[in-house]
């Protein structure tokens, strides 16, 4: 189950000396409109649930596993030497938080400012809007 000391931990083995801080927030991605015409209910299994994690060097993007709610193997991450521009907006409800790279692409994620269960949560993003402002 996801809750602050257990992501503490989790994150205290993957990060390094040189990441200096860790930033992590919980982001849900969900199957596409089209998804959900192809598949109906079935298509809510194809959701993704994400814990991202940005810090001075990378962003690790840890998979969690939605019914044991642990964190999975799948970890990737990301070299901020690759991220052309970090973009954070504070809405009422979400945070934007979009990444632009040098090929054009972009990553985008849209947290809710609130997560039961995960108080680290608001006060990360919090910290994301004054780093990246």
């Amino acid at each position: 189950m996801i809750n602050n000391s257990y992501l503490n931990d989790a994150f205290k083995k993957i990060l390094s000396p040189e990441d200096e801080y860790g930033y992590y927030f919980y982001s849900m991605s969900f199957a596409s409109a089209g998804e959900y015409l192809l598949y109906g209910g079935s298509a809510m299994l194809l959701n993704k649930h994400l814990i991202v994690c940005f810090t001075k060097k990378r962003i690790i993007l840890a998979e969690v596993n939605p019914i044991t709610g642990d964190l999975t193997e799948n970890v990737s991450d990301i070299s901020m030497k690759n991220v052309t521009e970090v973009i954070v907006k504070k809405g009422i409800l979400k945070t934007k938080i979009k990444l632009l790279f040098p090929n054009g692409s972009k990553l985008e994620f849209k947290p809710n400012n609130i997560c039961v269960g995960l108080s680290n949560h608001k006060k990360n993003l919090l910290k994301l809007v004054e780093l990246y402002k």
